[in-house]
């Protein structure tokens, strides 16, 4: 197939002039590419549906205990590995032909753009990291909250829809955030370090197989113990075993129910639940958490819980994300939704308002204060930045990876279009013949679409250059709220298509980007993820139905056994959000007719915030790279730290960062000693120079008596002879050898006027070298001499004027 996508098989990439603009890309992205690499083979298809059924099937799975468990795609890159290799080494070679299309199950070694494919299938059923498709949500608190009926095709159409409906408008916007270099896609760039880390040899270490195989025995050995044979080590609070009737000790130290002081875990699963792996999350952000979580936990909210007693915190639990009444007790939703699935006025003035607890409260209030401050933070610190990166975009020359590319045959703009057409389609018909169990009216359908079609782009570019994705879940929320109140699965729905689709589009292009830096062909990028997609959806889908209709009282914890795992805590919170934004409305929440209408300023704080801090800050906050000792800007601090430990090594001599395929090359052009051309010794660079003009005993230098040249191993004893020659001194006529002819000139027993002639008749240059020597005279000869030589000369011009005459014609 690879070859088959090839539109022009020359590729020449060792021009240097089109390279990208951006450091990080240039250091970690490889120049070259091999297009005879095979990549629809049957071992990418094998691991790649493999891997993409397991993840959705366990994500969906496990996404309903108390501890979900999330298992993304780098588990997948590091496991399809080896089992890559171990199918290229037991697969068959044989060749078969069905017409003219040959076929083999092992086309050769297993290569890296296989395993790009093979990731971006398990990508697709990881749920691009959310672990799920979003949809499944409506699908559960449906069914398992608001005990309502939804047909299986109803939730299939939902779900697959809301998945793909992006791809089409991202397909076709993607040569504008993928092509330009400028768009550099920083999640895809670790990536790339990744799959190069796995695929490239590095013989000074232990091999990356034998690695995994001995991480992955470890792991498995620790987990069984919190999983299997002691669950209590899976989350330990010893402040509750230490007062275990205290109410104030089960507020401070549970680690479900509290603040979670002293509380630890020893179950992994427990670790990564909700805030992903601390081994992929930069240390930065870790931090970053860390000081939020211990602003809000440890101080605003015992300050508000006990010291304010804000929004009368002490009727309700510390922390909770349920929603209750007056009296602090658990609202009985389900008795102010009517028959037709919307609000019932009459049972919620008789009911009352919704409470939420405190935690609960200040949470939406952060979260309004976030949405808006990420957009000023971009706006602010990033803003000017983005500008230029667009603008070079659209201008620039294209670099050597979009050239690479083009060597590939394109995917037709009718797909995208096509598949754009399909799916809102179906979203069409599931919003006019399916109404009733989804309550959004088509009009509905294209404003969430054409709120996702506009943001797809500004928030694609803010992606692209910042790693910093704004979410449309509260605007969407709101904004449907204040449309169309009552109506708790029409908001969800609509926040679905308005937010997911924007999502998914910009993990579509995120994943585009990545292939376009791992050179492969577009049209199977296209498909892998088009199909990955629909197969992780259904997958996500029929195991829900599956647990939905056969686990008793799911994601009802008052009614689960007790310690049962079935608490849906995700689901939870969606359900609360449908009823907050969609059931009973933002009005009736955090409006003039609600309790919690003060939570609006954090949207004022959000704005404000960046503000303050651009004020305050006198420059960029740079981090010092502990393998550079460089000033990086903090927000490219990971990014930098992958790409510098992985490409550059500091120089053993000089310190100086050099890349690691140009370290020999550095030091032999820099620091490796040097054969003299002219002794043949081996002599040090730093003192070469020296050795050259001062040292060397064959350099060339020249006799102070006849400025002979020679070589300095011969000069002394030339000297030495040189130096015995005389010459008459026409001071004293008398015979001075030169070396002594300085000495000689000081003493010689001339008259003074003798001395006052000849020191007019030697010019300055027969004067002494410092050294008691005289330097030799070229002019101080005879006058004889002189007239001897005119004479000669005038007689021999004359005979060869008589010898060469020529005769007159």
């Amino acid at each position: 197939m690879a070859a088959i996508e090839l539109h022009k098989p020359e590729i020449n990439a060792d021009d240097d002039e089109d390279e990208s603009p951006v450091e990080e890309v240039r250091l970690t992205v490889s120049n070259h590419d091999d297009p005879s690499l095979p990549v629809w083979t049957f071992r990418m298809w094998f691991l790649g549906l493999l891997s993409c059924i397991l993840l959705s099937f366990l994500n969906t799975f496990f996404g309903y205990r108390t501890q979900p468990l999330m298992i993304t795609m780098i588990s997948v890159q590091v496991v399809t590995l080896p089992l890559g290799k171990l199918m290229a080494r037991v697969l068959p070679e044989t060749k078969y032909k069905i017409g003219s299309w040959e076929f083999s199950f092992n086309p050769g070694p297993f290569n890296v753009k296989e395993h790009v494919l093979i990731s971006m299938f398990a990508n697709a059923g990881a749920g691009f990291g959310s672990g799920t498709a979003y949809a499944v949500g409506i699908v559960d608190i449906i069914m398992a909250f608001y005990k309502r009926k939804i047909s299986f095709l109803a939730s299939w159409i939902l779900v697959i829809t809301t998945q793909i409906l992006g791809y089409g408008w991202a397909g076709i916007m993607r040569k504008l955030v993928v092509d330009p270099a400028q768009m550099w896609w920083p999640t895809s760039v670790l990536q790339v370090s990744l799959f190069r880390a796995l695929h490239e040899k590095d013989h000074a270490r232990m091999s990356r197989g034998k690695f995994f195989v001995i991480a992955f025995v470890c792991s498995f050995a620790w987990y069984i113990f919190p999983a299997y044979l002691f669950l209590t080590l899976s989350s330990i609070s010893w402040v509750c075993w230490a007062f275990p009737k205290s109410i104030t000790a089960q507020q401070l130290g549970s680690g479900m129910s509290g603040l979670g002081i002293g509380a630890f875990a020893l179950d992994w699963s427990v670790i990564a639940s909700y805030l992903g792996s601390p081994l992929v999350t930069p240390f930065f952000a870790i931090v970053n958490v860390l000081v939020g979580y211990v602003l809000v936990m440890y101080m605003v909210i015992p300050i508000s819980y006990w010291g304010m007693n804000v929004y009368e915190a002490n009727k309700f639990p510390i922390f909770s994300s349920d929603l209750f009444d007056k009296q602090g007790q658990l609202y009985n939703i389900s008795t102010i939704v009517n028959n037709k699935f919307e609000l019932d006025m009459e049972s919620y003035q008789q009911e009352g308002r919704v409470y939420l607890s405190t935690f609960f409260a200040i949470t939406y209030g952060i979260g309004f204060a976030a949405i808006v401050s990420t957009l000023t933070h971009v706006a602010l610190f990033n803003g000017k930045g983005i500008w230029q990166q667009v603008r070079a975009s659209t201008k620039a020359k294209v670099d050597i990876h979009t050239r690479l590319m083009k060597k590939y045959k394109d995917i037709p703009s009718w797909w995208f279009y096509g598949l754009l057409a399909i799916s809102l389609v179906l979203s069409l018909v599931l919003c006019i013949f399916m109404k009733d169990e989804i309550q959004m009216p088509w009009w509905g359908l294209l404003l969430a679409s054409f709120m996702a079609v506009t943001f797809t782009v500004p928030v694609s570019i803010i992606t692209a250059t910042t790693n910093q994705t704004p979410g449309l879940n509260i605007i969407t929320e709101y904004l449907m709220g204040v449309l169309l109140p009552g109506r708790p699965i029409a908001n969800v729905c609509f926040k679905t298509y308005g937010y997911i689709s924007m999502s998914q589009a910009i993990s579509f292009l995120n994943d585009f980007k990545l292939g376009h830096y791992m050179k492969i062909p577009p049209r199977s990028m296209f498909l892998v993820q088009f199909i990955g997609t629909v197969i992780a959806g259904t997958v996500n889908i029929s195991v829900a139905w599956y647990l939905l209709t056969s686990v008793e009282n799911i994601c009802q914890k008052e009614l689960l056994p007790p310690n049962s795992p079935w608490t849906c805590p995700s689901d939870r919170v969606f359900f609360d959000a449908s009823v907050i934004w969609g059931l009973v409305g933002p009005k009736r929440i955090f409006g003039r007719l609600g309790n919690y209408p003060a939570l609006n300023w954090f949207f004022l704080g959000g704005l404000i915030g960046p503000l303050l801090t651009m004020e305050t800050a006198t420059g960029e906050i740079t981090i010092v790279c502990n393998h550079c000792d460089r000033d990086i800007p903090s927000l490219n601090i990971d990014l930098h730290r992958v790409h510098c430990a992985r490409n550059l090594e500091k120089c053993k001599i000089c310190g100086d960062m050099v890349p690691k395929k140009h370290a020999e090359e550095h030091f032999l052009n820099t620091h490796a000693p040097i054969a003299c051309s002219m002794c043949k010794e081996t002599i040090e660079r730093e003192i070469f120079d020296s050795h050259k003009g001062e040292i060397c005993p064959k350099r060339i230098v020249t006799c102070e008596f006849c400025e002979f040249p020679l070589p300095a191993v011969d000069l002394a004893e030339h000297q030495e002879v040189c130096g015995n020659r005389t010459e008459l001194c026409y001071q004293c006529n008398s015979y001075v050898r030169l070396r002594e002819r300085y000495n000689h000139e000081t003493k010689c027993p001339g008259t003074v006027l003798n001395n006052a002639e000849s020191s007019r008749r030697i010019p300055r240059a027969a004067e002494g070298d410092g050294n008691g020597r005289r330097r030799r005279d070229g002019n101080g000869v005879s006058h004889k001499r002189l007239f001897f030589t005119i004479a000669i000369t005038g007689i021999a011009v004359f005979i060869g004027s008589l010898f060469f005459q020529r005769k007159p014609e």
